[in-house]
């Protein structure tokens, strides 16, 4: 029993010095690999750290620094994440540190509701103020186009005097005496052109004369010495008229002026209220426009907003040791990229308030265009339904470009009768009336008109006809084939419209489905995200994952305010593809002025 108790204790004795060996073996070698990677580990952050440095020293000594962005005022200031002076400062938070933003002046702020805007850019646009002159000076053609149909009043008055030599006998001179001759004459008249195409012509003519012989002499008698005649009356009175039978006969020849010019006043309005609709389309289109540049910035902000905190939270665990440097250095790239989105942004917020400033004609020295336009209406979604087909009807009945259209064929076509008219010969009846009398005292010449005694009357007929009739046969063949392209012009308007109602209807229908799915992808894209942070806090994620699921995020929001925004301006589309544009906006044009 002893012997082997003995043998047991030496042979435990010698296993307990061999397993002592190797377990101070195994620790050796541990300590010695640890320390081997704690080496290894220095090389290497080492190494990283003067690659940071070096490429950071090169870039700043060689790029200059970019200007600072313009913060928009009407958004709150984001918080500051730039890190502390208690933080750690390593060598890679060195390398890219947080901006600093320079303190900015405030700016003029001015709030702006849709309708207003609308309302300064009518007020102010200059394109409104020049069309608005072309309506009076359609209605000044019109009256040139009356004017033809004026009845013009004329007098006329003349006198003369002349001295010549006394009549000789048979061809012989009598005596060298001379006769002087006295003449009045005063003529009255009042003509002008019926619709009909008729021309009168009314005339009261007065003539009056005299004759003084000097030294006369009578072949008989002898010398006479100084005759003087009585005063000799001719009064005539008399009425012409020429109708034509062919050629500018009837009202269609006669009125298309008037018509024509009436036709493009009506024109000239439609095209006033077509501007005024495209005016009112394109600054409201500016105006979501912004509202969307404005949401896009603020979905930017946020962007940058969680990523610093990223960065924040990534420094704070580095400290206590539980993360890797790269790990803050990809969540600093992540704010740098942020941060260069958000001044994008913020230009295009200000090229989207620069547009807008430009449709309400802001003057070039004006203080406006350093203020800053804040949008108060916000694209809410409107639960309506359109029916395309009336909504097609409604367009062709309310575009006032279609309109205008049909008006400029309406106009054609009467150029087109007038044409053909003019191609015909001229067949003129003409008729004249007239009393005339002859006396020494103007009260009996007076008195024998008066009586309507001795008339005499005159008919006939004229006919015209230009051999080959090549300018009037040229003028009809242009005015019908201007109006066949009118037609197609109207013609290709009116699909043009169906096309636009169409497009504006599918847009909203689009528009509505894309706000149902972003909404959700939002949701979704919002809780991802969540998920990842407290996966990166348990550190079984990278910032890598999350900045990836923060820009889903971000993705998902800028395409729902997008959808919002096109839907908005798939209603402003459809509002100016029907015509309704006005009636919507509360607009009314005075057709009057």
């Amino acid at each position: 029993m002893t012997r082997r108790r003995i043998r047991l204790n030496f042979q435990g004795s010698r296993i307990y010095n061999r397993q002592t060996f190797s377990c101070c073996f195994i620790v050796f070698a541990r300590r010695w690999r640890r320390m081997l990677h704690r080496v290894r580990f220095c090389v290497c952050f080492l190494i990283i750290v003067g690659a940071t440095l070096i490429l950071a020293s090169s870039a700043a000594a060689q790029e200059p620094p970019s200007p600072q962005a313009e913060p928009v005022v009407s958004r709150p200031a984001e918080p500051d994440a730039a890190p502390s002076a208690e933080q750690p400062a390593s060598s890679a938070e060195n390398a890219i540190p947080a901006p600093e933003e320079p303190a900015i002046p405030p700016q003029r702020v001015i709030p702006l509701g849709l309708c207003e805007v609308v309302a300064r850019a009518l007020a102010s646009n200059l394109d409104i103020a020049v069309e608005r002159f072309v309506p009076d000076i359609r209605d000044s053609e019109v009256l040139i186009a009356k004017g033809e149909f004026d009845p013009i009043f004329r007098v006329d008055y003349s006198y003369s005097e002349a001295e010549v030599p006394q009549s000789s006998v048979e061809g012989l001179a009598t005596s060298a005496g001379t006769t002087e001759t006295h003449e009045n004459e005063l003529t009255g008249s009042l003509f002008g052109k019926l619709i009909s195409g008729a021309e009168y012509n009314l005339v009261f003519d007065r003539q009056f004369s005299q004759f003084i012989r000097h030294d006369a002499f009578d072949p008989v008698l002898g010398p006479l010495g100084t005759i003087e005649d009585p005063w000799e009356y001719v009064l005539d009175t008399y009425v012409e008229v020429t109708q034509p039978l062919l050629r500018d006969f009837g009202l269609n020849a006669n009125l298309a002026g008037i018509r024509i010019a009436r036709a493009q006043r009506s024109i000239s309005l439609y095209d006033f209220r077509q501007n005024v609709i495209d005016i009112i389309a394109e600054v409201q289109r500016a105006y979501w426009n912004l509202v969307l540049a404005i949401e896009n910035l603020r979905v930017t902000e946020n962007s940058l907003v969680l990523a610093r905190d990223l960065l924040r939270e990534n420094r704070i665990r580095l400290e206590v040791g539980t993360m890797s440097v790269l790990e803050v250095i990809e969540a600093e790239a992540g704010v740098a990229q942020r941060e260069e989105g958000v001044i994008v942004s913020r230009s295009l917020v200000k090229d989207a308030e620069d547009n807008l400033k430009r449709l309400l004609n802001l003057s070039r020295d004006s203080d406006e265009w350093n203020v800053i336009i804040v949008p108060t209406d916000k694209p809410v979604i409107l639960e309506e339904e359109f029916s395309l087909s009336d909504q097609i009807e409604i367009a062709l009945e309310n575009r006032p470009d279609y309109k205008s259209s049909l008006t400029q064929v309406e106009s054609d076509r009467i150029n087109v009768q007038f044409a053909r008219n003019q191609t015909l010969p001229v067949v003129d009846m003409l008729g004249r009336y007239e009393f005339q009398a002859v006396d020494n005292d103007l009260n009996n010449a007076l008195d024998d008109i008066g009586t309507g005694e001795s008339p005499s009357w005159q008919a006939g007929l004229t006919l015209e006809y230009p051999i080959g009739n090549r300018a009037a046969k040229g003028n009809y063949e242009a005015a019908r084939l201007t109006e066949q392209q009118s037609m197609l012009v109207s013609e290709n308007l009116r699909l043009l419209i169906i096309v636009d109602v169409r497009q504006a209807i599918r847009s909203i229908e689009t528009s509505l489905k894309s706000i149902q799915a972003s909404r959700k992808t939002t949701e979704f894209s919002q809780r991802s995200l969540e998920a990842e942070q407290k996966k990166l806090e348990v550190g079984i994620s990278t910032s890598h994952d999350v900045l990836e699921f923060l820009d889903a995020l971000i993705d998902a929001q800028r395409r729902e305010a997008i959808a919002r925004v096109n839907y908005r301006l798939a209603l402003v589309n459809l509002a100016a593809a029907t015509g309704t544009i006005l009636e919507r906006s509360n607009i009314v044009i005075n057709e009057e002025f």
